[in-house]
């Protein structure tokens, strides 16, 4: 924050601000806030997505493939 003169605003998307120091931002007249809700959805795709993964044993399939292991269509 010392750097950012022209900052105004800290918007964090989570349900916390503990990771901000509210008493510099707000002596500086910075406001902070929060949106809580914002990131449900894609953290409960996130989590799907990586159960899925999981099932599907689909990280190995991943590894191989950055190993160059993978089949090759001709």
């Amino acid at each position: 924050m010392k750097k950012a003169t022209k900052l105004k605003v800290i918007v964090r998307a989570g349900s916390e601000v503990d990771n901000i120091d509210l008493r510099i931002a707000l002596s500086r007249g910075i406001k902070v806030m929060n949106v809580p809700s914002e990131i449900a959805d894609s953290v409960a795709e996130l989590t799907l997505g990586l159960m899925i993964m999981l099932s599907r044993k689909l990280y190995k399939a991943v590894e191989s493939l950055k190993r160059g292991i993978g089949s090759r269509i001709n």
